[in-house]
């Protein structure tokens, strides 16, 4: 019989967390099987094979191990009953057959999508879907819930949730799209079918809003541009990125993301938008001269202007 446990690997990733791995153990050969979950050593309590209580959403993460290690028994347990002996090879197959017939939570598919996004870099990607997962399942309170349980009719739910929690249409539609996304690429992965997208039902265009906008004062751009931030560390980088925007002319947050330091020629930032595809070019101003030089003091190892992406040649998901 095969010994199964879950693991914490030694070896960490690019992103300093340990993968956590599915280890069978069988005539003294060992299978290991990504999870699609990591964590910090600190986090994961390998005698329990489980998360610690400091690691988000540990509950259900820890039932889906256990889910998880149940299946692999059960897949072991089958093959006695009916006098076969199988290979750690015919398992893995086995196993990861299992995995891509829909048996994935939501919530379990949002955290490996969310862990895939760190690793790779998209770390703001990743905050937006976590603040998204979050949301949703404050509002859906049982974390047990499969891709096609998500209908028109629990979307139409979710936005009264919303409304009644002072979300604006705009906010609402942002957390929508989130959800569409999700649901798109659980499609392309195979753990969600064409047939249950509750999309073509529930329509997000209907969110939109009148053009509301409307322009920050000279006073407001004042006090932002004279906030005290050692007193909100955590805040560093949004007052410099609105900042940069705003004396950039506007740079939009794409731009921004994808702005390199060969693009800062001497007094002058040179780039293409994205949008428009136009040249542009624009003086640097004191306030953008200071943001400049507080990244370059950082001395990453990447080409980009702003630590948002992590690693070279990455892009946004689609």
């Amino acid at each position: 019989m095969a010994t199964i446990k879950i693991i914490q690997r030694t070896k960490s990733l690019s992103n300093g967390l340990y993968p956590i791995y599915l280890r069978i153990t069988k005539d003294r050969k060992s299978k290991f099987i990504s999870l699609n979950l990591s964590c910090e050593k600190s986090q994961w309590n390998d005698t329990k094979e489980e998360f610690r209580k400091n690691y988000s959403n540990y509950k259900s993460l820890n039932n889906a191990l256990v889910q998880i290690k149940n299946r692999a028994e059960s897949i072991f347990t089958e093959s006695i009953s009916n006098g076969e002996d199988i290979t750690l090879d015919e398992f893995e197959a086995l196993f990861l057959e299992y995995k891509k017939d829909k048996k994935i939570s939501v919530n379990v598919f949002w955290e490996d999508y969310i862990q895939d996004l760190l690793k790779s870099g998209r770390t703001g990607n990743a905050r937006f879907n976590k603040d998204s997962k979050i949301s949703f399942f404050k509002f859906y309170k049982s974390k047990i819930l499969y891709f096609k349980d998500i209908t028109a009719e629990l979307l139409t739910q979710y936005e009264v949730y919303l409304r009644t929690n002072n979300n604006s249409n705009s906010g609402i539609a942002v957390k929508m799209r989130a959800l569409r996304a999700l649901y798109n690429h659980a499609i392309v992965k195979g753990y969600a079918k064409k047939e249950n997208y509750p999309f073509d039902n529930y329509k997000i265009s209907k969110l939109k809003g009148g053009n509301n906008k409307r322009a920050l004062s000279l006073d407001s751009i004042k006090k932002i541009t004279e906030m005290n931030i050692t007193q909100y560390p955590n805040l560093v980088d949004t007052k410099n990125y609105f900042l940069f925007s705003y004396y950039t002319g506007g740079m939009n947050f794409y731009d921004m993301m994808n702005l390199q330091w060969n693009d800062v020629k001497e007094d002058r930032i040179v780039y293409i938008r994205r949008k428009t595809k136009g040249n542009f070019t624009i003086k640097i101003l004191p306030p953008v001269r200071n943001i400049l030089d507080y990244y370059k003091a950082q001395d990453r190892k990447t080409k980009y202007v702003f630590p948002i992406l992590l690693k070279e040649g990455l892009t946004l998901y689609r």
